[in-house]
């Protein structure tokens, strides 16, 4: 796997889904206990190798290995760049897919290796989970994208 890079940051994607005024997130384990995000992964090179754009290429695979779902609708919605770690993520609104989320997710993809808890909150609650950047802007644009106040 070969990170794809734009003007020297990784690339990655943000996949946000939301249902019934609920974002999930992802409860990944870290040094200090436990970190909260919004299910994302990185862009790879062979995604540019397909006949659509590679933001998207990678969106949808990324879905299907993180969450085991096939998107069906999306928005973009913005794109972030975080200095500190080096990554230009762009940003996604799902709003329909198919498949029915797990509880968890697996790292390496395939495998049954248990990665990080899946849980669904009310997204109004997103100050009290997150304190990245990228998911707070996150979160305030899909309140505002879809009135949500």
């Amino acid at each position: 796997m070969t990170d794809s890079y734009k003007e020297g940051c990784r690339e990655g994607v943000i996949f946000a889904l939301v249902k019934d005024k609920e974002l999930l997130i992802e409860k990944r384990p870290s040094k200090d206990g436990v970190e909260f995000f919004i299910p994302n992964g990185g862009i790879e090179e062979k995604d540019k190798k397909k006949d659509e754009d590679y933001r998207i290429t990678a969106l949808k695979r990324e879905a299907k290995e993180e969450l085991n779902i096939d998107i069906l609708d999306f928005e973009y919605l913005m794109d972030h760049k975080v200095d500190e770690i080096k990554i230009w993520f762009y940003i996604y609104l799902i709003k329909k897919w198919k498949g029915e989320i797990p509880n968890f997710t697996v790292e390496p993809p395939g495998s049954n290796i248990k990665f990080a808890d899946l849980e669904w909150i009310k997204i109004k609650d997103y100050k009290k989970i997150f304190s990245l950047p990228s998911a707070l802007k996150t979160c305030e644009k899909i309140i505002e994208r879809l009135n949500l106040l």
